[in-house]
């Protein structure tokens, strides 16, 4: 679970990364069919721009974030599992897909931590 947890925070990690360099560079995010994801009634809910340099910003900032959590995750570093969970709640808001995987990432970080305490001699 360890390591499928890291490779979908890396996808997302990569996916977000590159979508917000390619806003803040060609002005509009990706957008398959022609339509931006749900997530822009969410944070506009929020009272944030959409489309705002911040919000781009954001999106390579978080991208970044997933990217290196992981990756501490995955060498089993300290707090490495604390570090993408936090990453992943904070991308909860990234409606539809980026929601889906952050829950999966999410429960593939409590299954390993639970069979990590399991093992044999871990008190």
């Amino acid at each position: 679970m360890r390591r499928f947890a890291v490779v979908l925070s890396i996808l997302e990690g990569l996916f977000m990364f590159i979508d917000g360099t390619h806003a803040l560079i060609a002005g509009s995010y990706f957008a398959p069919g022609g339509e931006i994801g749900p997530w822009v009634a969410v944070v506009s809910a929020a009272g944030i721009a959409p489309f705002s340099i911040g919000m781009k910003i954001a999106f390579i900032v978080l991208g970044l974030a997933y990217i290196l959590s992981a990756f501490t995750f995955a060498l089993y570093m300290r707090r490495g599992s604390f570090y993408l969970s936090a990453v992943a709640v904070l991308t909860l808001w990234y409606l539809p897909l980026g929601t889906i995987l952050s829950l999966i990432v999410l429960t593939s970080i409590a299954v390993s931590r639970r069979r990590r305490s399991e093992l044999p001699g871990r008190d």
